[in-house]
């Protein structure tokens, strides 16, 4: 018999059991560290949406265009509003939002709440100390969701961090960005587009303030196009990760282009691996 490929399951079962700080292999161990049974161990799966996409590289998100995030030493004050008057208090939408984050340095920062007051910008609480926005979700303690889009952004008017699409309830961007003390682990990539639609697909990845490197483009045409990584793509801490699209053709309020995106990671805490890496490895 032929010597079978090994899996992600595999991959994680080897990494537990050869840390000196894990000393025996856990069975089941993706569902046994979904239900948090695994103590420095987490998966996570990143959701990214674009609509409108042209034909210039821009991220998948729903903040137009390419962010061009703080660096490191530069933390932020952020502000949300909303599109419409009635995400506010006593209105028919949300009247606040939670915002998983992370502090200078690719600290890990509690999530915040903030407060949403229609149209106009309410300050988040804790001042200039956020650096890197993971996600916004809607709270809503009667049901429902936003009536407009929530718009997180640097205080001031300054540029978006993040969009919670009207009635999606939660943020849906590519982005992310692996904490100080962890290291990622890229299982799974997952592209999708609509009926004769195409779109190329890349990466953007960037250590630590450091060069930026871009993956090799992917087209994609009306369909779907899925990665299963058998030898899983390393983003050591410090990494900012994103996917990026652009199209062969524009979009048009008739005909937009849009394209969904899926990333699962094992994030785990750099104690637990026997030997963390300072580079990405195995990128694309």
């Amino acid at each position: 018999m032929g010597t079978m490929t090994p899996t992600f399951r595999d991959f994680i079962n080897g990494l537990v059991s050869v840390s000196p700080q894990t000393p025996l292999p856990v069975t089941n161990s993706l569902f046994q560290i979904q239900l948090g049974n695994v103590d420095g161990f987490q998966l996570l799966n990143i959701a990214g949406e674009k609509h409108n996409v042209d034909t210039q590289w821009q991220d998948v998100s729903e903040v137009d265009g390419v962010q061009e995030l703080p660096t490191e030493g530069n933390p932020e004050e952020w502000e949300a509003l909303s599109t419409s008057p009635e995400d506010s208090i006593g209105g028919s939408g949300t009247s606040s939002i939670l915002i998983p984050r992370l502090g200078d340095g690719w600290t890990e920062l509690d999530p915040v709440v903030a407060s949403v007051n229609g149209t106009s910008p309410t300050i988040i609480p804790g001042g200039a100390i956020n650096f890197r926005a993971l996600q916004g979700i809607v709270l809503n303690p009667d049901g429902g969701s936003n009536v407009g889009d929530i718009i997180i952004r640097v205080a001031g008017g300054g540029p978006e961090r993040l969009r919670i699409k009207a009635f999606e309830g939660a943020s849906k961007s590519s982005l992310f960005s692996v904490p100080v003390g962890k290291t990622a682990f890229a299982q799974f990539i997952i592209a999708a587009s609509g009926k004769n639609q195409d779109t190329n697909l890349r990466s953007w990845a960037q250590t630590d303030g450091g060069p930026v490197i871009t993956g090799g483009t992917i087209p994609d045409y009306q369909g779907n196009i899925a990665w299963p990584v058998i030898a899983p793509f390393t983003l050591p801490q410090k990494t900012d990760l994103r996917l990026q699209v652009r199209s062969t053709n524009e979009s048009t309020e008739e005909s937009p282009i849009e394209v969904t995106t899926f990333f699962d990671f094992l994030i785990v805490d750099n104690n637990k691996i026997a030997s963390p890496v300072n580079s990405m490895r195995n990128g694309f």
